[in-house]
């Protein structure tokens, strides 16, 4: 995202309290200025930034500039402990996951753990055993060790709209590079674009959008797309797993 563009959206919408998820479908990680982002975010008070990746991009210089820059939470899909489940499911070697995110939390303990480090792992991806070793392996190094269920994107195989409310767009705007404004953060075809940052101020596209937002809690999806093709928040059965499932972690899938 451009920076003058990054900086209009924080400076709008900047309060007491507000949480920035600087991610969508990337890993913010590989964003050369991600550790000044968070710097700029985090002017405001009570201000909390949150930033979720695989780790393979992270450095022993990025590492102590994000420990710096108070990012608040990091989360880390690392998927398996052994080889040949991370060589499927990432398609990077073990060494370099495991490599930095050890470094990143001696980095963090030598600091004073400000940062709180999550470990996800999908738990159908591995073996009951392959899950038991990541836990012990993992809880020994961090407090947080999270399973969460595989889950599918839109569009789903449902047979009619559900009618069923949608949290998701309630308290989130989620934000492509360009300023497009998305429904829904699994919306990775950008078939709900409802405006664009970038022609008007952030909270005023905010606002127009609540018509929106109060049908989805109403249950109404067969009006938008692609909630109308979407199961999250059901039992419905994608491929043989479940969309969205006990256990999930429902704030970040």
């Amino acid at each position: 995202m451009p920076d003058l563009l990054y900086e209009k959206i924080i400076q709008e919408t900047q309060s007491d309290g507000m949480t920035y998820r600087l991610f969508l479908l990337n890993d913010p990680l590989t964003d050369p200025q991600i550790a000044n982002r968070v710097r700029f975010a985090k002017r405001a008070k009570k201000t909390r930034v949150e930033l979720h990746s695989n780790g393979a991009a992270l450095s022993a210089d990025l590492a102590i500039a994000l420990v710096d820059s108070q990012v608040d939470t990091i989360r880390f899909s690392v998927d398996g402990i052994w080889e040949e489940t991370l060589s499927e499911t990432r398609k990077l070697p073990k060494k370099l996951i495991y490599g930095n995110i050890e470094r990143f939390i001696e980095i963090n303990k030598a600091n004073g753990l400000p940062v709180r480090i999550e470990i996800r792992m999908i738990r159908q991806l591995g073996s009951d055993e392959e899950n038991r070793e990541f836990h012990d392996y993992w809880s020994k190094r961090t407090e947080f060790v999270i399973f969460t269920d595989l889950y599918e994107l839109p569009p789903h195989k449902i047979s009619r709209p559900l009618a069923m409310p949608c949290p998701k767009p309630q308290k989130e705007m989620f934000i492509r590079v360009n300023g497009d404004v998305l429904l829904c953060c699994w919306d990775w075809q950008g078939v709900s674009v409802s405006g664009n940052v970038a022609l008007e101020h952030t909270l005023s596209l905010w606002n127009r959008l609540a018509s929106r937002r109060e049908a989805l809690r109403r249950g109404q999806r067969a009006q938008f797309h692609p909630c109308a093709q979407c199961a999250a928040y059901s039992q419905e059965i994608h491929s043989g797993a479940p969309v969205y499932g006990k256990g999930h972690d429902d704030e970040y899938p």
